[in-house]
């Protein structure tokens, strides 16, 4: 909380992430659907100045039936802007839209076995508890003015409206109805393609849900709505198993503690755990360094100041702007907590672990990844893998690296990663033997398929169900056995209003052929996105009447299907088995891979430094060294080498240049 009150000093990891942007303005869509379910409603006109929206929802509540959106309700010091709020008399509504699906898997149900609600639904729950309690503070004061009466009849009821993944949109160009733009001040707006009123939505693909029942837990309310042996049953702090010593205290002192301190400037206390591993507020420190040698260095053109330098000038603009430097929360939480310098923050991280079972390794106080032992890790210092023995003390000499692969489990892996990133093993990239083995069973040509989704909460064609992936572009580079790489295909829907699921897989059928005695190959793809997004398109088939379904669903099954001599093979499980370079850190994806690959290999180096061309790049240099990364910094020198880890442009930023 401190630190985004304060965002002019602290960095956020979620600043410039595109995917996150991309959520918010498919939220902002849902939002405004969500009005169209309930229509009627009126909003308050001043929606960026608080005391008069405060006011103005305050003076619309005096109606005893009334929808508002975005209404706006306060006590003391809290604010609350509460979606839509529905008043029946002396019943109101509090319904919290979110882009969420519903309903949960398995492995994300609201409540857990212990009858603590989910990490991952917390913060909708907390925050529609946050909009009750204001409402029934506000109502304390403002209840009889506006003729809601308390006692015996009188309720808030919260709810969440959240998108149904079940449900399949009933109408075409759903989502057009919906356009993101900007306002004068470059915020995302939407803005209706039609006349409210004229707009069918078709089948409703949103449900609410109720939350009377984890909105009772969160502020302790005793209204006999549980079982008497309910783990809710009234204590403070028990909707959760993070919850501070300030929340057992109670909602209210929790809230008017935290008012207090947004009042004096002050922080939150907070104690680190395995909460800090996904911290928004958490930037590497080499990152946060680079970010402010880069501001350092780029001038500001101030032209309201005649007495401002000119961008050109070589005064310091940094100091005439009087722009600090940037500070990380997670930094400031951690340095308090164990007195870390720098130093110990360009150290690899206990939580930069792939796959890092970040509790565990709180609780047995391992922070720093060199704390991390192979008893840890149960692997068996003696015999690792049961190849080559393993000496504890002799860690140049390791069955980890001579395993025909680091399976099962994860175990294996990981201690690779953290053996050599620690400098407790040499920095060499590894290679395992079940690789080979692996290929030779591929056959060529061999095909390297991508493709590019569209998963929208709202869905573009009927039939279609909200987060469905929809393809609409792919590309195939082919490797012949002479060794020759070829961009062989590409594809990409044009068309408005067509669904572009069953022409994608026409014409990669095309481009790939069956993968018979004709048509062999072996078919490649990174992750399983391209295996998800052909089920999808499976699914969409078996409801349609296309006239070669048959034939699509089958040959989608060759690439699918387990048993099938075709099936997909994923590069990135065969990263996971067989390699690992330091440069990856605890990351398997692509955009980490293909760099350290990259690095690693002269062979590639050398080809990739040269102009590529294929069907749309042309004459394209994809291999560049960092020439302004001569000084690594405390993290790579503290790997087990000599040599300064070369650095390379990533190849994605380089095609954005």
């Amino acid at each position: 909380m401190y630190y985004k009150l304060h965002s002019d000093e602290y960095v956020c990891a979620q600043d410039e992430d595109p995917f996150l942007a991309a959520l918010a303005e498919g939220g902002i869509q849902v939002g405004e659907m969500a009005k169209l379910l309930f229509p009627g409603g009126v909003e308050p006109a001043n929606t960026r100045i608080k005391p008069d929206m405060i006011a103005e929802t305050k003076a619309l509540l005096h109606q005893p039936e009334i929808t508002i959106y975005e209404a706006a309700i306060a006590h003391e010091r809290t604010f609350a802007l509460v979606d839509i709020l529905i008043r029946r008399g002396n019943q109101i509504d509090l319904i919290e839209v979110k882009s969420k699906s519903w309903p949960p898997g398995e492995r994300d149900s609201v409540i857990k076995q212990n009858g603590k609600i989910r990490r991952g639904w917390q913060k909708y729950y907390y925050d529609l508890a946050f909009q009750v309690w204001v409402m029934r503070k506000a109502l304390g004061v403002m209840g009889d003015e506006i003729g809601v009466m308390s006692g015996e009849g009188f309720s808030i009821n919260p709810y969440l409206l959240l998108i149904d993944k079940t449900k399949a949109a009933s109408i075409d160009r759903l989502h057009q109805y919906f356009k993101v733009t900007q306002d004068e001040n470059g915020r995302s707006k939407v803005v209706l393609t039609e006349v409210a009123a004229d707009i069918d939505l078709g089948e409703p693909i949103m449900t609410l849900v109720p939350a009377h029942r984890e909105v009772s837990m969160i502020l302790g309310d005793d209204d006999g709505r549980h079982e008497v042996d309910h783990p809710a049953r009234r204590v403070p702090g028990a909707a959760r198993d993070e919850a501070t010593d300030l929340e057992k205290r109670g909602f209210d002192a929790w809230v008017a503690e935290l008012c207090r301190l947004i009042e004096q400037d002050e922080k939150y206390p907070v104690h680190i755990g395995a909460k800090c591993k996904n911290c928004e507020h958490r930037i590497a420190m080499a990152k946060l360094q680079e970010l402010n040698r880069e501001a350092s260095h780029q001038p500001e053109h101030f032209p309201n100041d005649p007495s401002a330098p000119h961008p050109n000038d070589a005064r310091n603009f940094r100091e005439f702007s009087h722009q600090p430097e940037k500070k990380a929360g997670f930094q400031e939480c951690w340095r308090e907590a164990l007195g870390w310098t720098d130093e110990d923050f360009l150290k690899p991280h206990a939580f930069d672990v792939w796959h890092a079972k970040a509790k565990e390794l709180m609780d047995a106080k391992m922070y720093q990844m060199e704390d991390i032992t192979l008893e840890h890790l149960k692997v068996d210092a003696v015999n690792a893998g049961g190849v080559n023995g393993m000496d504890a003390t002799n860690h140049n000499s390791t069955g980890l690296y001579t395993m025909r692969a680091w399976e099962p489990g994860q175990k294996y892996r990981k201690a690779v990663q953290v053996m050599k990133m620690t400098g407790r093993h040499s920095a060499e990239e590894v290679l395992l033997s079940g690789l080979f083995e692996e290929m030779a069973g591929w056959t060529f040509p061999l095909y390297f398929i991508d493709f590019e989704a569209v998963a929208a909460a709202i869905p573009f064609y009927k039939g279609c169900r909200p987060y469905e992936r929809v393809p609409f572009q792919f590309s195939v580079h082919v490797v012949h056995e002479d060794g020759r790489v070829e961009h062989a295909a590409e594809w990409i829907e044009r068309r408005r209003g067509v669904y572009p699921g069953f022409d994608f897989v026409r014409k990669l059928k095309d481009a790939i052929g069956r993968g018979d005695g004709v048509h062999p190959g072996s078919v490649f793809m990174y992750s399983h996105y391209e295996k998800t997004v052909l089920k999808g398109v499976a699914d969409r088939l078996l409801e349609s009447d296309a006239p070669d379904r048959e034939e699509l669903l089958a040959w989608i099954g060759t690439l699918i299907a387990d048993q099938s001599p075709r099936k997909l093979i994923d590069l990135q499980k065969l990263v996971v088995k067989y390699y690992y370079s330091v440069q990856m850190g605890g990351s398997n994806s692509i955009k980490m891979v293909l760099p350290a690959i990259l690095a690693e290999s002269e062979f590639l180096r050398e080809e990739y430094s040269r102009p590529y061309s294929g069907l749309s790049l042309k004459n394209v240099v994809l291999w560049r060294e960092d020439v302004g990364a001569a000084d690594v910094g405390a993290a790579d020198r503290s790997l087990a080498t000599d040599e300064p880890v070369r650095k390379v442009i990533n190849p994605y930023q380089m095609l954005a240049e």
